[in-house]
């Protein structure tokens, strides 16, 4: 079994137990996560708006960092950033609902 890691600025993040996490959040009702150190509150209801797909957003009430989280059968994407601004965000958010429509067609 290969464990990968990701180093980041605020310590390593084992990838396998991270992903494993956020798919029995996507699943749950739990109205926070913990991803990577960091415990994110999760803004509204997930998005399951794109059939076969979940989609949910949270932010760390102790900084300035944001989550946004997709769920597929066959992938999970995560991103985390530090939110600037609405403007300097909407690029991102449009990434992702393009990224969850390419995926939703597999």
């Amino acid at each position: 079994m290969h464990i990968q890691l990701i180093e980041q600025s605020y310590g390593a993040i084992e990838v396998k137990h991270e992903i494993t996490k956020m798919v029995r959040i996507f699943r749950s009702k739990q109205p926070s996560t913990k991803l990577a150190g960091i415990t994110f509150v999760l803004q509204g209801e997930r998005d399951k708006s794109v059939a076969g797909t979940i989609f949910m957003l949270g932010n760390d009430s102790k900084s300035s960092q944001r989550l946004a989280a997709l769920y597929t059968p066959t992938k999970v994407v995560a991103v985390t950033y530090a939110f600037e601004s609405a403007e300097k965000e909407e690029p991102m958010l449009a990434l992702m609902s393009r990224i969850r429509t390419a995926l939703a067609k597999k």
